[in-house]
């Protein structure tokens, strides 16, 4: 950040633009997908946020097999701290004395006797692991490859940048490094559902960041799910003459209710409810 970039944001500043998320975030993360050679990216506070926000997006999406994460020994403190917050297992991988990264031989140990869910790697200070034996190693054990690319943005592995190899990427747009937003970090994909899965957890829930077509699908579930309820709970206020008026209906009316009670049950149990019955 030099004189004339400060000097543009004060100017900028001074137009009363709206200060929090809009349309120049989505120009930025736009930009930077096209730049890195990715779908995209979301924004976010800092490069650790960004580690945190990829590995709460596997968890969340159910992509991990089971709770264990490699994560090399020479690291910064955010790619382990994620781990432990979500109640995730860390398993430490030596470091290799060229790049820095994880030793390769250690790793494909772990990954034998470990099977974990995925590889937090990180390219340290700007040098470049060998890319292609990484990839190899988490295809050979169904490993998932996250890539902190923090200290690395921009380096290139045979004419590819560092943060396209992985599921997801992370970046940091700290005042340190190449692109800055003074504080700001980025995360990457190529996946268009955890893409859409990471707008949500940005937004503590909130469907506002998605996709049309996503948004009313699910409206569509919830639509059905309050229909559940009206339709079970609605014989507990009305007159009973007025809703079975004949065996006939009385009837039908038993059976819609029936499909409606294990309905709601498959509901509640994908959400995690015990079902206690009498």
């Amino acid at each position: 950040i030099d004189n004339k970039d400060i000097d543009r944001l004060v100017d900028w500043l001074k137009t009363y633009p709206r200060l929090t998320k809009g349309p120049i975030t989505l120009e930025f993360e736009e930009k930077f997908s096209r730049w890195l050679g990715r779908k995209y990216s979301i924004s976010c506070n800092s490069g650790s946020s960004a580690n945190l926000l990829m590995l709460s997006a596997l968890k969340q999406g159910n992509y991990l097999k089971n709770n264990k994460v490699v994560v090399p020994s020479v690291a910064w403190a955010t790619d382990l701290a994620p781990v432990l917050q979500l109640g995730l297992e860390p398993i430490l991988c030596d470091s290799n004395m060229d790049d820095l990264s994880a030793d390769l031989k250690h790793l494909e140990n772990l990954f034998a006797a470990y099977t974990p869910s995925a590889l937090m790697f990180v390219s340290v200070l700007g040098l470049v692991p060998d890319m292609d034996r990484i990839v190899k190693l988490c295809e050979k054990y169904d490993v998932i490859l996250l890539e902190d690319t923090c200290e690395s943005m921009g380096c290139e592995y045979k004419g590819t940048k560092l943060g396209t190899f992985g599921k997801l990427s992370s970046f940091s747009t700290f005042f340190g490094h190449h692109i800055s937003t003074i504080e700001g970090g980025i995360i990457s994909t190529d996946d268009k559902a955890l893409y859409e899965l990471l707008l949500s957890i940005r937004s503590h829930g909130w469907d506002r960041d998605l996709s049309k077509e996503t948004q009313e699908k699910l409206l569509d579930r919830l639509a059905r799910f309050c229909s559940v309820l009206g339709m079970t709970t609605s014989y507990k206020h009305f007159s009973r003459d007025t809703l079975l008026n004949s065996k006939d209906h009385r009837d039908q009316d038993q059976v819609h209710i029936n499909d409606m009670v294990k309905l709601m049950e498959k509901i509640l149990e994908h959400m995690g409810a015990r079902i206690i019955k009498s």
